[in-house]
Order: structure tokens, then sequence, then C-alpha cells
């Protein structure tokens, strides 16, 4: 153990050496972004003109340093750019003998008969909990540069899995939707999973504009999701005329290149191949239980303009992926395989004017998964087709409308293989086979409407579904009220019901109708250096869950009640954060009785350190605590002759919890500009104290003893970005 350990140590010091050395460069430029209010710009883009792939950014106080790896030219010139503020130029020549600047942008002035309002912004943003681009993502201490990863750290988040799920304010994954230019995107992370990274979704950052996260009342413009949502939109301009970025980590190699074909369109083509074998050797003591995992992917985005004001945009995306590792279930542990093949795609065709816009909307889906683990063997086939219809009308500056209608067309068939009795899961144990297809169709109309009142912004949304003859009607309306009391304070109010169809698995082989009810109250502030942010909500879901303790399925009711606070401090060239959450959630299994529901939780807090100085490096400490997680404990077994298995007797449903949870992550990184190339190196230690918290029960044959499935242990992972 102590050998391995200074073995990982020993690896992980040469990377840090690297990572520490300094960056080859011939000039530094160092200044501050400000508005004509003198109040730092940040997100500012600074670059040379002569050699646009040698930039930066400017960060939360404005501030910046440009490195370049040449003397740049008297003729040359410096270029800094914000959304929102009119662009800058300075000539070399006039920064001669000057140690720092501050460099004043002016927001853009744009004449009314041009552009009132932009159509093109989401009609829902102002009631967005969180906003992110893509440096923010990248910035994202957790992210390793996953859009969904992102989000998991912060402080509405209440995944306690360890992986990319968007599980928001106590709700799980599976009634939160993830929309990807206006197409709902079911199961939006790989099935592959880096045990210690979590697994990833299956969006390319680089692809991102801007991405929205609604932790509760998600917007009405969109269907299916009764819990949270995340709104993703891709680029629409390219930074740089042309592109190639290279990876290459511990598990996976890939490229991405981008070319503007005009003025007005452009594409992205990027490919990724995820391999094993390193990231095992090198993780072998607390990756044992992992055989074999490997994926390739694909994507395509192409945004052509046919004129100023229309455009269209096509998203395609290709995986196939397996996973080889150990897994239990009951009182049995043995080998699970599982092989997944998908290609989604999402199309647009966009018309905006100044007042108006209209969208056509359409998206495919195709997936096939294998599973098989002791005497399950399931083959699930999915096909689901979305189209929807669009459109904002902006009669005045203060008032705006959406509309649209929206179709969507699912397909199931599942050809199982399952166990007989839920306690008797071995290959010698009895199964039967079955084929089920299911489909179902679903029409909605949506109305949503803002208003703008000084400070004041209102939202009403309504959605209703045109039911077949097998379908119940209903409605689903939600309010917004946000009231920005100064330039730093403001007050959300949302309230809603809201209702969807579950997406079917290989425990629940159909549709069933979901419903929410939601209220939530959050108050923010927002200035240069600290932010702070507080929150209550309460919900009540109602949807159906599988049950092993009677191996069925029952529509059951959730109740979560929530209290959220965080804050977030940068001072010079650190950053803190901090947030905790209490949850109080509890369901009944369609009883009188009520129960903890399994993520019931005093407390949820997590906490980030970053330290960033672009000379030597960036570095951020991160830690979670919580409380073990609730389960149903086994209270005693009891022999079953036709079986020669032993069924297990439950004691009351979550009546027990594990052990407390804690984890603490590393997270080093440095760019190294070279040339007109920029290298980014990166590497994270996750679970730095190597700490064993419990995930799961495994029992013995006739469950007299028991032993813990864990969650990850300490995992070391490292790569590069090469940026040409």
């Amino acid at each position: 153990m102590r050998k391995k350990l200074k073995k990982s140590i020993k690896q992980f010091g040469v990377l840090f050496a690297l990572l520490y050395s300094p960056a080859v460069c011939g000039q530094t430029i160092n200044g501050k972004v400000v508005d004509a209010a003198k109040n730092p710009v940040f997100a500012a883009s600074i670059y040379i003109k002569s050699t646009p792939s040698v930039g930066t950014v400017s960060n939360i106080k404005g501030e910046f340093e440009l490195i370049a790896d040449e003397e740049p030219g008297v003729l040359d010139t410096l270029v800094i750019s914000c959304i929102g503020y009119q662009q800058k130029k300075i000539p070399f020549d006039m920064l001669q003998n000057r140690d720092f600047l501050e460099i004043m942008l002016y927001e853009k002035s744009v004449p009314i008969n041009e552009v009132t309002v932009k159509t093109s912004a989401s009609l829902t943003r102002e009631f967005s909990i969180k906003k992110m681009d893509k440096l923010s993502i990248y910035m994202s201490p957790v992210s390793n540069g996953d859009p969904l990863k992102a989000i998991s750290f912060l402080p509405y988040s209440t995944n306690t899995s360890e992986t990319a799920n968007t599980e928001l304010r106590g709700s799980s994954a599976d009634v939160s939707r993830v929309v990807l230019n206006n197409v709902p995107i079911y199961r939006p992370i790989r099935n592959t999973r880096l045990d210690g990274l979590g697994n990833f979704s299956i969006f390319n950052t680089e692809l991102i504009e801007e991405q929205l996260v609604y932790a509760g009342n998600p917007p009405l413009k969109f269907s299916n999701s009764i819990a949270g949502l995340v709104e993703i939109k891709t680029i629409e301009k390219l930074k740089n005329p042309e592109e190639l970025r290279l990876s290459l980590s511990l598990a996976s190699v890939g490229a991405s290149y981008s070319k503007e074909l005009n003025n007005k369109s452009f594409y992205q083509l990027y490919g990724n191949h995820q391999f094993s074998s390193a990231y095992l050797k090198l993780n072998d003591e607390n990756s044992s239980f992992i055989h074999d995992f490997s994926s390739t992917d694909a994507g395509l985005n192409f945004h052509y303009r046919l004129s100023d004001r229309l455009f269209t945009n096509l998203y395609s995306y290709f995986i196939t992926e397996e996973y080889n590792s150990d897994n239990f279930m009951a009182n049995y542990m043995d080998n699970m395989y599982s092989r997944n093949i998908r290609n989604f795609n999402v199309a647009n065709i966009e018309y905006r004017s100044p007042f108006f816009s209209i969208a056509l909307n359409n998206g495919t889906n195709f997936m096939k998964t294998n599973f098989n683990f002791g005497n399950f063997d399931n083959q699930q086939t999915e096909e689901q087709i979305f189209t929807s219809i669009d459109s904002k009308i902006f009669f005045t500056k203060f008032l705006s409308l959406q509309t649209g209608l929206s179709h969507e067309y699912s397909k199931e068939i599942f050809r199982n293989t399952l166990p007989r009795y839920p306690y008797a899961v071995s290959p010698k144990d009895s199964a039967f086979s079955f084929i089920n297809p299911t489909k179902m169709q679903n029409t909605e109309v949506y109305l949503y409407g803002k208003l703008l009142l000084g400070n004041i912004i209102g939202g009403l949304g309504l959605r209703k579904n045109i039911p077949t003859t097998d379908q119940e009607n209903y409605l689903s309306f939600q309010g917004n009220f946000k009231y920005n009391l100064s330039k730093h304070h403001s007050l959300l109010f949302s309230a809603g019901k809201y209702n969807g169809y579950s997406i079917p698995d290989y425990l629940i082989e159909d549709f069933h109708q979901v419903q929410s009810k939601q209220f939530s109250f959050e108050y923010s502030f927002n200035a240069d250096q600290l932010d702070i942010n507080f929150a209550l909500y309460t919900k009540k879901e109602r949807q159906p869950l599988y049950y092993r303790e009677f191996d069925s399925i029952r529509t059951t009711n959730l109740e979560i009640k929530g209290i959220e606070f965080s804050f977030e401090y940068s001072y010079e060239r650190f950053k803190f954060y901090g947030s905790c959450i209490s949850l109080d959630s509890h369901f009944n299994a369609g009883e009188e009785d009520w129960y903890n529901s399994y993520n019931d939780m005093d407390y949820l807090l997590k906490a980030s350190s970053s330290y960033y100085n672009q000379k030597v490096f960036n570095i951020s400490l991160n830690l979670t605590v919580h409380p073990g997680l609730y389960y149903t404990p086994v209270t005693g077994s009891e022999l079953d002759e036709s079986t020669e298995n032993y069924r297990p007797l439950y004691g009351q449903y979550n009546s027990q919890h594990h052990t407390s949870y804690t984890s603490l992550d590393l997270t080093i990184n440095k760019i190294i500009n070279y040339k007109q190339s920029r290298i980014l190196v990166f590497s994270t230690i996750s679970n730095l104290l190597n700490k064993s918290n419990q995930q799961k029960i495994i029992y013995n044959k006739d469950y007299s003893e028991i032993s813990y499935w864990n969650y990850q242990k300490r995992i070391i992972y490292f790569g590069f970005i090469i940026t040409l």
C-alpha cells in the first residue's frame, strides 16, 4: 500500500514539476479593462491583431496578463473586445514604456431601428439561476472541461453519485432535462463510467456559446421537465477563422477543427477515442473492479447563414462505447458488461428580425444498449423524433411573447431476459425472456409572456397537451417575478405546476405521466468581488418508482423542501467559494406512511479555494461533505427451497444510513504559450485523502454478513491540450 502511494506521489511530482516550469515568452503586457463607470469588465478578450491565437481574457477584477512569445512590432495592434461593448484597438507604438494599462470600453449604442431587442436571446434568461459560457465552464474547478460536470459543484446541485447527472434541488436526474438548441436530449451522459471522474456528458464545450441553468421551475417554452432544466446554445460565430486543437490524456486522445467558410458561415468537427490501459495501470489499486472501458465519439456543428436574418444550424453526434467491470446485486457479485451505440442530430432553421423571430427545430435520437450481468441479458433500442416551431414577438422593449407547438414521438423496444425472482440473479438461477415494444406520442402548445416594468420583470407561462385517446388531459402553468432592488441586489419568486412523461428503462419499461408543483424564493447579491445567494424552495413530485422490496412499480409521491446558501469571493489572484444545502425529502410508496428519501440531508457542504497565476500555475482545492445516504436494511432472510436462494427480509424504508461522505479533490493546470500555439497542461487528484466513502452494502449468501461498496478512492488523472 505504502509503495503504491509513494509511486503515485513520484509520478504526480514529475507532472507538478512540468506545471511549475516557467512559460516560454518574449514580452508580458499587464493591464485592466474597465467600463465608463470604472467598473471592471470580466471576460474581455485581449489579443494581438497579427497573431489572434495569442491572447488572454480579463479576470473578475478586469485584470489581464498577455504573454507574447515574440516582441510585437511597433506597427502591430492590441485588440480588446467584449460582448456588449465597442471593440478597441491600440497601436503598439502607443504602449511603449508603459508598465500597466488601464483600458476603457464603452457600451455599444445600437440605433433603435436596427435592433431594439436581441431576438436570439432566451426569453426566460433573466429567470435562470446560473449563466455559463465556455470560459466559465473551463474555469470551474471540478468540470474537467465538461459542461454538465461544471454544474455538479454549484450550490443547487444535489448530485451525490459522483457523475455528471443533472440532479437539481433534491430531484433525480430522470425528471430534469437538458435542451440543446431547443431540442431535448434525453440521457445526456455517457454510460461508460470513469470512476473518480464520474460520467462525462455527451457535449463538447468548444461548441457552446451559453449554458443557462434553471434549478427549479423550468421554463414552459420547453416540454417534459418537472424538476430543473439546462438550456444549451451552440456558438453562432467563431472567435478565430481557423483553429486546430489536439488533446492527449491518461485515458483519451482527441482532436477538434473549426473553420470559417465566410463571414457568415463555419463548421466545427471533433473526435475522441477513450482507452483504459494507462488509466488502470496508474490507478490499479483503487480501480481493481474495472476490467476495461473504451469509447469512440465524433461530432459536427455546421452553421450557415442564408442571409443576414435567416440561418440554419446542424449538430450531429455519434458514439460507441463499452464498459466491463465488477458489479453486485442482491447477494451476488460478478462481471458486468455494457455496450452502447448512439446517434443524435439537432437541426434548426431560424428567421430573425429586430422585433420578430420564428424557428423550426428538429431532433432525432437512435440508441441501442446491451447489458449483461448474472442472469440479466438486456437489449434496449430507442428511437425519438422531436419537432417544434417557436415564435417570438417583441411588441415593445417592455413586452414580449413566445408561443409554439411541439410534437414528440418515442419508441422503445426491450428484448430482455430477467431473473424470475429479484433475489435470485446468478447465471444458474431461473429467468424469463420477453419482447416489449412501447411508444408514446405527445403534442403540446405553449404561450409565454414577459413584461418589464422598471426594476420589475414578470413572466407567465402556459403549456397544454393535445391528448390522444389513451392520454390524460393536463395543463401546466408557471409564474416568475424578479425584482432588482438595486444594481447589486435582486429577488426572484417562481411557482408553477408541471407535467410530463417518464423515460423508460430496464426496470420501468413504459411511459408514465409525471407531475410536480413548485415554489421558490431566491435572493442574490452581486458585486465586483463578492457574490451571495440564498434560496428557499418546496416542491411535490409524483412519479413511478421501482421497489425491489416488492419487485413492483408504484406511483410515488415525494415532498422536497430545501434551504440554500452560497458565496463566492475574489481577492487578488485568489477565489473562495462555499455553499450549504439543507434538504428535507420524504416519500410514500402509495401508502399513508411517509419515509426518508435516500438523499434526505441536514447538510451538503461544498467549498473551494483557487489560486490563479499564469506565470506559475492555477491550482484549486475542492471539498464536498454530506451525511451518509439512507438505505433500507435487510433484517434477516429465509430459504426459498424452490430456488435454493435466500429471500431477504427488509426492515423499514430508509431507516438506516451510511457513514458520512468526505472528498477533497486537487486540480492543477498551467498554460504555456509557444510561438502561435497554446498548451494547456492539467492534472487532477480525486479523493486526495483516499477516504473510504460508503455507497452501497454488499451481502453474503444468507444476508448474515455485510461489507461495503465504496465510492471511488484516490484517482490521478492528467493530460494536455494544444491549440494551433
